[in-house]
């Protein structure tokens, strides 16, 4: 690791930035990109359900802008800052997967051609910028065919020239339709900052490349030591692994037994080696298969015909002292207006008290398999078909029969 420059406590009485300058509306629209991933958020797979989750970005945003002091230069601050966040525009560029040439050449004016860029095919350029590469054309004199031109950055033109060039091409002129279009920077992993560290560390004095390495820097400025960060009411987690990830020494707690699960598995899980996590993995799909092996022999969740069940419903029950069967309490045998699915009640094959459970419906049959497609039934007396249901006033509760079948969504 990079010795630091700083001394300890050189930052004590420093204000931070986040009590003089935070660009709410930039992390806003980062925060919503990472709530609108949903089941592509780093860890809803934990426990998509749960619902105080604050985004990643945020966190870490707050974490930064607690640790970052204040300069007699705001406006630059506010730049390290958004370097730090992947929220400038050469971050954007590289979120974008970078920027091809020819839009480089058809949206930033004044640049000379011949010095930055060249075409794959022998053909003359203008001499500046802008143009529209799309509408020049070669005819290849050996075929008589004609070819796309494309242009391509000259040898001499330096990585960071490139991306500084990128960053005045972005497709879009306001900072919201740019990220919408653009991946998160925790997909991207260290990439949106490979450019930023030589700024950070003028700026700061410290001497990192990496996020651990300037957390751990600015705390001892700070502090006196690595941050600590406490969570007491940590939920799924977010806010501690975020500073674990930016590296935080990290203590969390909650009452809540199901939080808990959800912290270490943030820990332990997502944020395991990969070596961990392919040995997780495999033990996973072992013990699903085992599992899977024991429901099998169960024969639960299939209807003897290749059929399984995707998703069960169930009711209460109540013991008919007579017949000894088990009836279902239903409000009503219908399930799905919308796709004509009812709950028929039908005499058990067995007369012993037996768990009955209906199985529902699914719009988005396989089509393939729609000439066998089953009538599921419990072991009980409930089954599942598709019925033709009237419409009127004061029907609802009146099942036409229909020599349609239902079509469920099931793997045959």
């Amino acid at each position: 690791m990079t010795e630091p420059t700083l001394q300890p406590f050189s930052w004590k009485d420093r204000p931070a930035v986040i009590e003089h300058l935070f660009p709410v509306q930039k992390i806003s629209a980062e925060s919503f990109k990472e709530q609108s991933a949903v089941h592509g958020k780093t860890l809803t797979a934990l426990g998509s359900y749960w619902k105080g989750r604050k985004p990643l970005f945020l966190n870490k945003a707050c974490i930064l802008g607690c640790l970052m002091p204040t300069s007699d230069n705001p406006l630059r601050d506010l730049e390290i800052f958004e370097l730090l966040m992947g929220m400038d525009e050469r971050s954007l560029a590289v979120r974008h997967g970078r920027i091809h040439p020819d839009d480089v050449a058809r949206r930033v004016p004044g640049l000379t051609v011949s010095q930055w860029f060249e075409a794959n095919v022998p053909i003359d350029l203008p001499e500046e910028t802008p143009f529209a590469v799309g509408e020049l054309s070669y005819e290849d004199p050996k075929t008589g065919k004609a070819k796309r031109v494309r242009l391509k950055w000259q040898d001499a033109v330096s990585d960071a020239d490139r991306l500084t060039l990128e960053a005045r091409a972005l497709p879009f002129p306001d900072y919201k339709s740019n990220i919408n279009k653009a991946k998160r920077c925790e997909e991207l992993g260290d990439a949106p900052h490979a450019h930023i560290w030589k700024e950070v560390n003028a700026h700061l004095g410290t001497s990192a490349h990496s996020f651990p390495e300037l957390v751990e820097q600015m705390g001892v400025a700070r502090f006196g030591h690595r941050p600590k960060v406490a969570d007491v009411f940590c939920g799924s987690g977010q806010i501690p692994f975020e500073a674990a990830r930016l590296g935080c020494d990290v203590y969390a707690s909650d009452l809540n037994p199901i939080a808990c699960m959800l912290t270490w598995g943030a820990f332990n899980i997502v944020g395991a080696a990969p070596e961990k996590r392919a040995e997780l993995e495999r033990e996973q799909q072992r013990l699903a298969a085992k599992v899977q092996a024991e429901i099998d022999a169960l024969g639960v969740e299939e209807d003897g015909d290749g059929w399984r069940a995707k998703v069960f419903l169930y009711c209460v029950e109540v013991l008919c002292p007579q017949s000894g069967w088990r009836v279902p309490l239903l409000p009503t045998l219908i399930i799905s207006k919308g796709y004509r699915v009812v709950a028929e009640l039908m005499v058990p094959t067995k007369l012993i008290p037996q768990t009955i459970s209906s199985l529902p419906t699914h719009p988005t049959a396989t089509r393939s398999n729609t000439k066998k497609s089953p009538n599921f039934s419990s072991p009980g007396c409930v089954k599942i078909r598709r019925k033709n249901l009237p419409t009127g006033p004061g029907t609802a509760d009146v099942l036409w029969r229909s020599r349609e079948r239902m079509t469920i969504s099931a793997d045959p």
